[in-house]
Protein backbone atom coordinates (compact mmCIF):
# COMPACT_ATOMS: atom_id res chain seq x y z
CA UNK A 1 0.00 0.00 0.00
CA UNK A 2 1.33 3.47 -0.95
CA UNK A 3 0.63 6.37 1.40
CA UNK A 4 2.11 9.75 2.36
CA UNK A 5 5.09 9.72 4.71
CA UNK A 6 3.05 11.86 7.12
CA UNK A 7 0.80 8.83 7.79
CA UNK A 8 3.60 6.77 9.37
CA UNK A 9 3.27 6.24 13.10
CA UNK A 10 6.20 6.41 15.50
CA UNK A 11 8.45 3.36 15.00
CA UNK A 12 6.92 2.46 11.63
CA UNK A 13 9.22 1.84 8.64
CA UNK A 14 8.56 2.31 4.94
CA UNK A 15 10.28 2.46 1.58
CA UNK A 16 10.20 5.71 -0.38
CA UNK A 17 8.36 5.42 -3.70
CA UNK A 18 8.16 8.97 -5.04
CA UNK A 19 8.56 12.61 -3.98
CA UNK A 20 6.35 15.38 -5.37
CA UNK A 21 8.49 18.23 -4.05
CA UNK A 22 10.12 21.30 -5.61
CA UNK A 23 13.40 20.27 -7.30
CA UNK A 24 15.62 22.19 -4.85
CA UNK A 25 14.02 20.57 -1.80
CA UNK A 26 14.08 17.13 -3.40
CA UNK A 27 17.77 17.56 -4.20
CA UNK A 28 18.49 18.62 -0.62
CA UNK A 29 16.60 15.63 0.80
CA UNK A 30 18.37 13.29 -1.63
CA UNK A 31 21.70 14.60 -0.32
CA UNK A 32 20.54 13.68 3.21
CA UNK A 33 19.72 10.15 2.02
CA UNK A 34 15.97 10.52 1.55
CA UNK A 35 15.58 9.13 -1.96
CA UNK A 36 13.41 6.72 -3.94
CA UNK A 37 13.81 3.07 -2.92
CA UNK A 38 15.44 4.15 0.36
CA UNK A 39 14.10 3.19 3.77
CA UNK A 40 12.76 5.67 6.30
CA UNK A 41 11.58 5.21 9.90
CA UNK A 42 9.35 7.59 11.81
CA UNK A 43 11.25 8.24 15.04
CA UNK A 44 8.94 10.84 16.54
CA UNK A 45 5.59 12.31 15.46
CA UNK A 46 5.09 16.06 15.66
CA UNK A 47 2.25 17.53 17.66
CA UNK A 48 -0.79 18.88 15.83
CA UNK A 49 0.71 18.43 12.38
CA UNK A 50 4.05 19.97 13.36
CA UNK A 51 7.48 18.62 12.55
CA UNK A 52 8.12 14.90 12.72
CA UNK A 53 11.50 13.21 13.04
CA UNK A 54 12.64 10.47 10.65
CA UNK A 55 15.66 8.19 10.51
CA UNK A 56 17.26 7.89 7.08
CA UNK A 57 20.60 6.10 6.51
CA UNK A 58 21.91 6.55 10.07
CA UNK A 59 20.85 10.20 10.06
CA UNK A 60 17.93 11.85 11.78
CA UNK A 61 16.02 14.59 9.98
CA UNK A 62 12.99 16.66 10.93
CA UNK A 63 10.35 17.49 8.32
CA UNK A 64 7.13 19.49 8.37
CA UNK A 65 3.81 17.85 7.56
CA UNK A 66 3.29 19.79 4.28
CA UNK A 67 6.51 18.26 2.92
CA UNK A 68 5.92 14.75 4.28
CA UNK A 69 2.44 14.68 2.76
CA UNK A 70 4.13 14.98 -0.68
CA UNK A 71 6.51 12.06 -0.10
CA UNK A 72 4.90 8.73 -0.96
CA UNK A 73 6.07 5.58 0.80
CA UNK A 74 5.26 1.88 0.68
CA UNK A 75 4.87 -0.15 3.85
CA UNK A 76 7.05 -3.27 3.89
CA UNK A 77 5.53 -6.66 3.27
CA UNK A 78 6.92 -9.76 4.96
CA UNK A 79 8.65 -10.67 1.69
CA UNK A 80 10.47 -7.32 1.37
CA UNK A 81 11.91 -7.41 4.91
CA UNK A 82 15.30 -8.62 3.74
CA UNK A 83 18.82 -7.21 3.92
CA UNK A 84 17.74 -3.73 2.80
CA UNK A 85 15.23 -3.49 5.64
CA UNK A 86 16.40 -1.34 8.57
CA UNK A 87 17.22 -3.10 11.81
CA UNK A 88 18.70 -2.81 15.28
CA UNK A 89 21.06 0.07 14.43
CA UNK A 90 18.02 2.22 13.68
CA UNK A 91 16.43 1.21 16.97
CA UNK A 92 19.58 2.42 18.73
CA UNK A 93 19.30 5.77 16.95
CA UNK A 94 15.68 6.07 18.02
CA UNK A 95 16.61 5.41 21.67
CA UNK A 96 19.43 7.97 21.45
CA UNK A 97 17.10 10.53 19.89
CA UNK A 98 14.45 9.99 22.57
CA UNK A 99 17.07 10.35 25.31
CA UNK A 100 18.36 13.60 23.78
CA UNK A 101 14.90 15.05 23.20
CA UNK A 102 14.03 14.57 26.86
CA UNK A 103 17.07 16.66 27.80
CA UNK A 104 16.66 19.32 25.08
CA UNK A 105 15.08 22.66 25.80
CA UNK A 106 13.53 25.09 23.40
CA UNK A 107 11.21 27.62 24.98
CA UNK A 108 9.91 29.08 21.73
CA UNK A 109 9.16 25.71 20.13
CA UNK A 110 10.93 26.89 16.98
CA UNK A 111 14.19 24.97 17.46
CA UNK A 112 15.00 22.29 14.95
CA UNK A 113 17.37 19.44 15.44
CA UNK A 114 17.96 19.03 11.71
CA UNK A 115 20.50 16.26 11.66
CA UNK A 116 21.85 13.75 14.12
CA UNK A 117 24.73 11.79 12.74
CA UNK A 118 27.45 9.99 14.64
CA UNK A 119 26.21 11.57 17.87
CA UNK A 120 26.52 15.14 16.59
CA UNK A 121 23.40 17.28 16.60
CA UNK A 122 23.25 20.37 14.37
CA UNK A 123 20.54 22.76 15.52
CA UNK A 124 19.10 25.94 14.14
CA UNK A 125 16.08 28.18 14.22
CA UNK A 126 13.34 27.86 11.65
CA UNK A 127 12.78 30.97 9.59
CA UNK A 128 9.35 32.23 8.69
CA UNK A 129 8.50 32.52 5.05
Amino acid sequence: MVLPLSYLEQGQKAQIVWMALPPALECHLNALGLAAKGWVTCAQKGRDGGMSVYIVRRSVIALRTPETSKILVKLPSDRSAGNDHPGSEEQGLMRSLNDRSQNASCSSGRCLCALLQNGCCLSGLLQNG
